[in-house]
């Protein structure tokens, strides 16, 4: 069974504006696309050679709100949707892209993604009892020119993904170790989680290191060494070190120090934060 894949019209103009960044469009120039037909066509392409039972035989462009309508959502985002339509007019699968500009990558999932989700489920509300489980494919094309290597944020997300058995493409390649960042045994980059207990290794490695994580650029500036304590290791210490020590008689900040802003203030005065007890035990 062949589909025609339907796509938000607004996604043309979207790559209209990426084709015209000199950089973005040098991205694209490197993987052998120049213009906004050639990205279209490679997204085809690439979605046959990657899921050859989905069969794309054409494409059509529709308004979002017919989209929205298509798909049965009656959330207020339909945003960065299209869908797969079957020969008899009915939608086999759910399309989702991720906005070329590297700004729009790192909150894919909850901001364009499950807001469609969400309208789906609010709309079978009434005739389903199982609003957890959504039957139809969703298929994510990430069109951002911009690799985002050990980002948090991104990493979770693909997690994310994985775990809800949705299907991800990056039209550049990027692969899920720019984000996992581990390599198997033999030296080989982890691009796939077979098991919760992986996934929640993940996570517990992301826990522990992934927002707060620096890496000083040694060409940097004292001043932006400094910015960068002030961003990373003072929210470690206020959300994680700070907190615990109330369970312990040695608390780490100062009595006076009782918000982050006040925290952040005294580090950016040079005031001395920690308190005298935890001093002490130095």
């Amino acid at each position: 069974m062949g589909h025609i894949l339907v796509l938000p019209d607004d996604l043309r103009a979207k790559l209209n504006t990426a084709c015209a960044d000199a950089a973005a469009h040098d991205q694209w120039l490197a993987i052998g696309i120049d213009t906004v037909d050639d990205m279209i066509n490679r997204i085809v392409d690439d979605l046959n050679t990657a899921y050859p039972g989905m069969s794309i035989t054409s494409i059509r462009e529709e308004n979002k709100n017919t989209v929205k309508l298509q798909i049965g959502s009656s959330g207020n985002v339909s945003m960065f949707v299209g869908y797969f339509e079957n020969d008899r007019g009915f939608v086999d699968a759910l399309f989702f892209y991720i906005l070329p500009d590297a700004s729009n990558a790192n909150d894919f999932f909850p901001a364009k993604i499950m807001p469609p989700l969400f309208g789906i489920y609010n709309n079978i509300k009434d005739r389903t009892k199982d609003l957890h489980i959504h039957y139809r494919p969703v298929f994510i094309i990430n069109l951002c020119t911009t690799s985002r290597v050990n980002n948090a944020s991104v990493k979770k997300q693909m997690i994310c993904c994985e775990a809800l058995n949705f299907n991800y493409y990056d039209i550049f390649q990027n692969e899920y170790h720019d984000v996992i960042g581990r390599t198997d045994a033999d030296g080989n980059a982890i691009t796939k989680l077979y098991s919760f207990g992986e996934l929640d290794q993940l996570l517990g490695e992301d826990k522990q290191l992934g927002p707060f994580f620096i890496e000083f650029d040694l060409s940097a500036s004292a001043g932006e060494h400094k910015k960068q304590i002030k961003n990373k290791l003072l929210h470690y210490l206020w959300s994680d070190v700070h907190r615990a020590s109330y369970k312990s008689e040695v608390h780490l900040f100062k009595e006076d120090i009782g918000t982050f802003k006040k925290l952040y203030e005294c580090f950016e005065h040079d005031t001395q934060i920690f308190s005298s007890a935890f001093i002490n035990t130095l």
